[in-house]
């Protein structure tokens, strides 16, 4: 019996030293908190004036790497926004219709919520914190084109692009992106089904100018590129890119989609697309357990801030499955993009 004992505890003693059934949590925040961020309502049951709103699908996702989420409004002072943002583990934006620069190229308000975010972010790491940042669609957009434009003073980074509505397509990668951390865990099949068998999801009318890649400083020294796709005239579109200098990174499609949406036929669902869309999830919520931020202390309480507070609802007509709202924090008449450039031309013709 002390002979099995023994053997017993050598084999303890042998997985605790070399990690095997356990994560070092001297090195690893095991209880991330992502902050996602609500956009202005586009549905007429929900008024813009009073609602902002979030599709249920980014929540899941990231619940589905381990990570709790807290909903951030986008309205919210700055000095309210800086103080939860320290006691998160990483941030996310998600896709939406949410304008976030004006006809003379300034930002609007939603777009103004935006920089603010990513200046804390920047703030954040040059402290010392690692603080990760992940936009998705539209927040890929408009993270590339804050940083452009406070390179060259104009936010108004965007381009029309057709062909990639609603579609599944294949992605491909740029020199030396697998050798990238985000795609440390890709199995060969998986690369292979990335390439050729259309299991990434876009839904995007507009992206980031072709030529400010490699023109505006900030988006050069700022980015990696990691994958790209072809439109119906063979010329690459970047969609998904890495922080050099920081943690940030953008996708132009939709990992969440795969997994969670069910109101459209184009979505792809075959188990390749849902290890591809997981591997994103994955890899963010990763990246937030280095980061020991908490709500102990901070005078916030994480129980009445978290999403578990909130149930979402189905809406007819909508592309979302479940769809979270909530009540704006200062209400009123959201900036009117038409109206502006009208006033604009009027002004400048």
């Amino acid at each position: 019996m002390n002979r099995l004992l023994f053997a017993l505890s050598i084999v303890v003693l042998a997985c605790t030293f070399s990690g095997v059934g356990a994560q070092n949590s001297d090195k690893l925040n095991l209880n991330p908190v992502i902050g996602i961020l609500t956009i202005p309502s586009e549905y007429d049951e929900y008024p813009v004036k009073d609602w902002n709103y979030m599709a249920a699908s980014y929540v899941k996702n990231m619940e589905s790497a381990g990570a709790r989420v807290v909903p951030i409004q986008w309205d919210l002072p700055l000095e309210n926004l800086t103080r939860i943002m320290r006691s998160l583990n990483g941030f996310f934006i998600t896709g939406g219709d949410a304008d976030h620069v004006k006809a003379d190229g300034t930002l609007t308000p939603f777009g103004k919520a935006i920089e603010n975010i990513v200046n804390n972010v920047i703030q954040f790491n040059n402290e010392g914190i690692h603080y990760p940042l992940w936009g998705t669609c539209m927040g890929y957009q408009i993270i590339a084109c804050i940083i452009a434009g406070q390179s060259s003073g104009d936010y108004n980074c965007l381009y029309p692009q057709d062909g990639f509505g609603h579609v599944s397509t294949n992605l491909s990668f740029f020199e030396g992106a697998e050798q990238h951390p985000m795609f440390s865990k890709m199995a060969d099949d998986l690369h292979k089904a990335f390439l050729q068998e259309a299991i990434t999801y876009f839904h995007f009318s507009v992206t980031v100018k072709r030529d400010l890649w490699e023109t505006n400083p900030g988006l050069k020294s700022n980015f990696t590129r990691l994958a790209y796709v072809l439109d119906e005239a063979a010329t690459n579109i970047t969609v998904l890119y890495a922080g050099t200098k920081y943690p940030i990174y953008g996708s132009q499609f939709h990992p969440e989609k795969i997994p969670f949406e069910w109101r459209l036929s184009t979505i792809p669902h075959s188990f390749e697309a849902i290890r591809g869309a997981q591997m994103y999830a994955n890899f963010f919520v990763d990246e937030a357990r280095k980061n020991f931020n908490t709500f102990e202390g901070s005078g916030i309480d994480l129980d009445s801030e978290i999403i578990y507070n909130y149930n979402p609802v189905q809406v007819s007509g909508a592309s979302f499955s479940q769809i979270y709202f909530f009540p704006r924090i200062q209400p009123g008449p959201l900036y009117d993009v038409a109206k502006d450039e009208a006033a604009f031309l009027a002004t400048n013709l």
